[in-house]
């Protein structure tokens, strides 16, 4: 940061930063990853950490 400089921020972008402050305080881990907006299946669940078949499962119940 460069003192005494201000620059705008989109609402969404504060948000964040503001929730990932908030669980740091709170002695929690916090992960910002940038992800295109569309993933396949099998790239969910990775990210989610569960097997496709159950995200599909998941997806299929509602």
């Amino acid at each position: 940061m460069i003192r005494g400089k201000t620059r705008r921020m989109l609402a969404e972008a504060y948000q964040v930063l503001r929730q990932v402050v908030e669980s740091t305080q709170q002695g929690r881990a916090a992960v910002v990853a940038s992800q295109r907006l569309a993933l396949t299946t099998q790239e969910a669940a990775d990210f989610l950490g569960i097997s496709r078949p159950t995200l599909v499962k998941l997806l299929e119940d509602g």
